[in-house]
């Protein structure tokens, strides 16, 4: 705690820094891929789905997901290593193993409303939005609109939200629920 300060200060990120986060070439995130696929007779992209399903709940059991009173940023390695991060270097390693996987359009979406944020990782594959947030199971939509709907469905406030991976990040304009 004696270098709080310090360490926070050279480890901080601007909003658009996020896609450095994300790297799916690290060496034990191709590992932790490669394994998954290995538990596939034959792996294709029409296995991506439940091998996806696998990666996640692979990453439940080992992953704690922990509030620390110190700001910094852990590669993806790291959190896979310590098998401890907190809810942004959790989604950093989902998000870089499924990119590896072969889910490439996977990002990582952050929403923030209240000051509060809902971060969770999704893909697109075949028509369909894969979505995976911590302690849940994972949710399936047919297409953007519902997933948004579902996101911000008891929002009433200003909302912000932006998704990244390792080559975008996109602030996204979304519409409140309106109920």
């Amino acid at each position: 705690m004696r270098y709080k300060d310090h360490i926070e200060q050279v480890e901080s990120l601007y909003l658009p820094d996020l896609p450095k986060l994300i790297n799916p070439d690290l060496e034990d995130i191709i590992s932790l891929s490669s394994e998954i696929k290995s538990s596939f007779e034959n792996f294709s992209q029409k296995n991506i789905k439940e091998a996806s399903i696998n990666l996640f709940n692979n990453l439940e059991k080992r992953i704690k997901i922990t509030s620390l009173p110190i700001q910094f940023w852990q590669t993806p390695s790291e959190t896979l290593k310590n098998e401890i991060g907190d809810e942004l270097d959790y989604y950093s390693l989902l998000c870089s193993s499924l990119i590896a996987l072969g889910c490439v359009t996977s990002k990582i979406f952050i929403l923030n409303s209240d000051g509060k944020n809902t971060i969770v990782v999704y893909y697109e594959h075949e028509n369909e939005i894969l979505l995976f947030k911590n302690n849940t199971e994972p949710k399936s939509f047919k297409n953007k609109d519902l997933f948004f709907k579902y996101l911000i469905e008891n929002i009433k406030t200003e909302t912000i939200a932006y998704e990244f991976n390792d080559k975008i990040y996109r602030d996204i304009t979304l519409p409140l629920s309106s109920s």
